[in-house]
């Protein structure tokens, strides 16, 4: 049905702009078609013919990509290259042209899901290039300790000395294990085997969620890759560890959530009981998900209430918001541990820095230096530089916008296009108002000053 769906989708593209009428006149209108501010004809031009796209070719760059990233991360030495020129290229080859697709207009539905499935996987098996035998991060090494315990002793909440609040949350061992006992393999396989499932499950579920607020699969797919490039998710959230599967149920219970308020009040009540059971799962597997999962429903519930929502949907969401706090804090209770004994060192040492960077204005890190006084390279001190003097230009831009207006806001007509089909979708897109409200506000700044020249 989505294979079908997306090959239609495709069916309404034209052809492609022939070699020979390519020209640099043609860059700029590119640019802003892979925007969503270009013209009509610029993207109809670049649109892809009914199949598969560019899955096939990417894949294969994948692959290549993949051979460079497990060349500079081997130990054996060899001439040629060095290893981070090899490991970069190779990142660099898998990430840009798929970023690229994804992005670009013309590619369908279809073809954005097995881009980001293909991105999935190829992130998982550098993971698995680091550590193909067996568990070598540190968290690792705790869970498998409760896994293993399960298997041998054939129970739960075992003692773990070496993390004694793990086997208090078994949801992430007892997965694992029950795989083991199915399948008959080795307890490493099987973690392999659960957080390789739990991954793709994850990219999809995220891509629905967005596809679902913003009413657009292309925007949906940007924001996943956006979120691949998040540093925790190649290793730590690919770790056989329980916030890795905990956050699975997060992004379940909040599409559930979603959808329910697209539907109207008898089916929508319905889809909004699928987000229970996540919420139960979710508390028996990590503890500071669950807790800010129930805060983010609690915060949606809020808004709800203020807003204009449907009087089931405010009830539903003051429900479930209940159900998630009930949950969070219930089965600590159940298990006779508080997790404030775990977490409050943590938080507390962050607020005390915090404290101190207000009272003295000194920060507790210097800049680019880790805790083990190790520098940043300099390549990652230029880029955040870099990055911050664009932020301030953006704002020092939009400050002086009565003044000198912008000739070429190239990302208004995409955000105002996502704001119009964001309006009246719900609680989770109530600050979509809030954005066609500036945006109009800039159209009519502009118009002013054009009028006045």
């Amino acid at each position: 049905m989505l294979g079908s769906q997306a090959l239609g989708d495709d069916a309404r593209a034209s052809t492609r702009i022939p070699l020979s009428q390519w020209s640099l006149r043609r860059v700029p209108g590119l640019g802003r078609a892979l925007l969503g501010a270009g013209p009509s004809e610029e993207t109809a031009a670049l649109a892809t013919p009914p199949g598969w796209g560019w899955l096939p070719a990417l894949s294969l760059t994948c692959a290549l990509a993949l051979v460079l990233i497990a060349l500079g991360l081997s130990a054996a030495t060899y001439p040629g290259p060095s290893k981070d020129v090899l490991f970069c290229a190779g990142a660099s080859l898998l990430f840009l042209p798929l970023c690229a697709r994804i992005a670009w207009p013309p590619a369908s539905r279809f073809e954005r899901i097995g881009l980001l499935l293909v991105a999935v996987g190829a992130l998982y098996i550098i993971k698995l290039l680091a550590s193909p035998l067996g568990f070598t991060p540190f968290d690792e090494f705790l869970h498998w300790k409760t896994a293993d315990d399960i298997m041998v002793r054939q129970q739960l909440f075992t003692p773990n000395p070496l993390l004694p609040i793990s086997p208090l949350y078994p949801g992430l061992e007892i997965a694992a294990t029950a795989i083991a006992n199915i399948t008959d393999l080795p307890l490493f396989a099987s973690a392999l085997l659960l957080m390789a499932v739990s991954r793709v499950i994850f990219v999809c579920a995220l891509f629905l969620l967005f596809e679902a607020i913003t009413m657009s699969p292309r925007v949906g797919a940007v924001a996943c890759i956006v979120y691949m490039g998040n540093s925790s998710y190649p290793i730590f959230h690919a770790a056989f560890s329980y916030e890795s599967l905990a956050i699975v149920f997060l992004v379940l219970a909040l599409l559930a959530t979603a959808c329910a308020e697209a539907q109207p009040a008898d089916r929508g009540r319905r889809a909004m009981l699928l987000a229970a059971p996540f919420l139960l799962v979710l508390a028996v597997t990590h503890h500071l998900t669950a807790c800010l999962t129930a805060v983010l429903l609690a915060l949606l519930a809020a808004i709800a209430l203020l807003g204009r929502d449907a009087s089931w949907r405010r009830g539903a969401l003051a429900t479930l918001s209940a159900s998630a706090l009930l949950a969070a804090s219930a089965w600590p209770t159940l298990m006779g541990s508080s997790i404030t004994d775990y977490l409050l060192p943590t938080l507390q040492a962050a607020l005390e820095d915090i404290l101190q960077l207000l009272k003295t204005w000194t920060p507790v890190r210097k800049p680019f230096v880790s805790t083990d006084g190790s520098l940043a390279p300099l390549w990652q001190r230029a880029t955040m530089l870099c990055a911050l003097a664009l932020v301030c230009l953006g704002k020092w831009s939009s400050g002086n916008i009565q003044r000198e207006p912008p000739r070429i806001v190239a990302v208004r007509p995409c955000i105002m296009h996502l704001a119009n089909s964001l309006r009246n979708r719900g609680t989770l897109l109530q600050p979509a108002r809030f954005i066609r409200q500036r945006l109009r506000q800039l159209s009519d700044l502009q118009k002013q000053s054009h009028s006045q020249k």
